[in-house]
């Protein structure tokens, strides 16, 4: 073979590799499966239209038993769950943020709650959430300043609970892969020394933020899975260490597995989760196959 032919079968073989990571939609056969199941990576505050954005997805959607996602949306949205949130989001009262931070520390955080809130949240009353929370509430709001075309207030518009609203619709039932207990102690129930730390870097780091999460949506839009777990790992993103990405993703990874494989022996399921669940050596693309499954891109 002469070396330009060489040259050419290897651009083959990356272009055919780029378009397979460039996906978001997976179909997953063989290992004595009897039907087809599916992995679908969502942005969790990208609006519900964008299912009719991914070719096949309704189609798919269609075909399964069943669909299982982190938390079925009506779980999250009960009185007892909002409450059991909120609760966690709670600063202890010897643990609030003056408490944590240096003044300037605070005044950083201040400065960037002001800028968000315009003026209208008080830090009196900011102080009084954990650290972990105040971030998840500035992150939303940097989310909105990038597309303002989404609507969080409304979390039946947002991608996962459409799914769910398509899936039910079509006579599919939902399940959880997680309760609401386990994300909230996910997400607020880390020591808050560490949490107030995040915090600080992440605000010092406004600006860098707001054009990551710009390049995350842009990123997601293309179903570029690669470029997405490359910018959630990013330091100002608080996912470079490898303990977090641990914590937050592959620990997860391998407990799904444990419940999906079971669940596609079964009958044929739609794993709807988020995205950056599916790419790495240790994602559900690469744990299924690990697994003795077939997991590959659905043309588009």
């Amino acid at each position: 073979m002469t070396t330009k032919k060489m040259i050419s079968m290897l651009l083959v073989l990356l272009m055919m590799s780029i378009t397979a990571s460039a996906q978001l939609l997976w179909k997953v056969t063989g290992n004595q499966l009897q039907h087809p199941s599916y992995l679908f990576g969502t942005m969790h505050q990208a609006d519900g239209s964008f299912i009719d954005s991914i070719a096949a997805l309704n189609d798919v959607i269609n075909s399964v038993d069943g669909v299982w996602v982190e938390i079925e949306k009506d779980k999250l949205l009960t009185p007892e769950a909002l409450s059991y949130i909120n609760s966690m989001m709670m600063a202890p009262p010897d643990s609030t943020l003056s408490q944590l931070l240096s003044a300037e520390g605070v005044k950083i955080v201040a400065g960037v709650v002001d800028k968000y809130f315009n003026g209208m949240v008080s830090m009196n009353a900011i102080e009084k959430l954990k650290p972990a929370a105040i971030m998840t509430q500035i992150e939303a709001l940097q989310l909105l300043q990038v597309d303002k075309s989404l609507k969080l207030g409304n979390p039946d518009n947002m991608l996962d609970a459409a799914v769910q609203t398509r899936a039910a619709a079509a006579g599919k039932a939902a399940h959880s892969l997680e309760t609401v207990e386990f994300q909230a102690r996910l997400l607020f129930g880390y020591p808050l020394n560490q949490q107030a730390a995040d915090l600080l870097e992440f605000c010092k780091a406004d600006g860098k933020v707001v054009e990551l999460i710009d390049q995350l949506v842009s990123a997601y839009k293309q179903q570029d899975l690669d470029k997405i777990l490359r910018i959630m790992g990013a330091p100002e993103m608080g996912g470079s260490s490898p303990q977090e990405m641990e914590r937050t993703i592959y620990a997860r990874n391998r407990n799904w597995v444990k419940t999906l494989v079971p669940a596609m022996q079964r009958g044929s399921v739609l794993v709807a989760v988020g995205a950056g669940h599916l790419p790495s050596s240790q994602g559900l693309i690469a744990l299924l196959r690990d697994a003795g499954f077939t997991v590959e891109a659905v043309k588009k």
